[in-house]
């Protein structure tokens, strides 16, 4: 029974006007700490000299803030918080945006360069090799190698513009963080985050 009431006690009713807004930022921060679990990942991708592994996650975080970069260049061009959340979720009906259409945008909205947009085309066309194509090209393991590198110096590229646009919305207080302005973490928002973490993860086997 005191589990019931502590469960109970946290059920919050979120009246109708406001569910929206919620919801949104309940799959912004499910975002974020999913952009935190590929970091881990790529940490053990390393460990265990894993560089498929690793080209595959820095893909994917590289498409993740590529994604974010489209949110806060729109926040801070319309003066608003506005999230908009295909660019965050897509669920097994939904019209995907595809990681093409993402540099497209990216490069239209002058968040990146012809020269930057060339490069993630290269490599998107480089990693498919490995993902789709290994056995029916020349790419060898020893280009992965190479690959992993490219992917590494790529993503310092694409870190590099999140944070300028970060500093941006604090500077002109606009936005998801120029509203809410933070520097670091307490020692409770990081359990939060390592259980999340851990969520995205799911119940994996010890490694011995």
């Amino acid at each position: 029974m005191e589990e019931v009431r502590k469960v109970l006690a946290s059920v919050i009713f979120i009246k109708e006007q406001f569910r929206q807004i919620v919801i949104t930022k309940r799959r912004f921060d499910l975002y974020m700490s999913s952009i935190a679990t590929i970091i881990v990942l790529k940490n053990k991708a390393i460990e265990r000299d894993s560089y498929i592994e690793y080209v595959v996650f820095s893909a994917n975080h590289i498409d993740a803030l590529l994604r974010l970069s489209i949110i806060l260049t729109d926040q801070i061009t319309n003066k608003n918080d506005h999230i908009d959340l295909k660019l965050l979720f897509q669920s097994d009906t939904d019209k995907a945006i595809m990681e093409r259409t993402i540099y497209q945008k990216c490069l239209e909205k002058k968040i990146i360069n012809k020269v930057l947009f060339d490069e993630l085309e290269r490599l998107y066309k480089e990693r498919n090799k490995v993902i789709h194509r290994f056995i029916i090209t020349d790419i060898r393991t020893e280009d992965i190698y190479d690959l992993a590198f490219e992917y590494q110096n790529l993503f310092r590229k694409i870190n590099s513009i999140i944070t300028s646009l970060e500093a941006e919305q604090i500077k002109l207080k606009i936005g998801v963080w120029g509203n809410h302005p933070q520097i670091g973490l307490s020692d409770e928002e990081k359990t939060v985050l390592l259980t999340k973490i851990k969520d995205k993860q799911g119940r994996l086997p010890e490694r011995k």
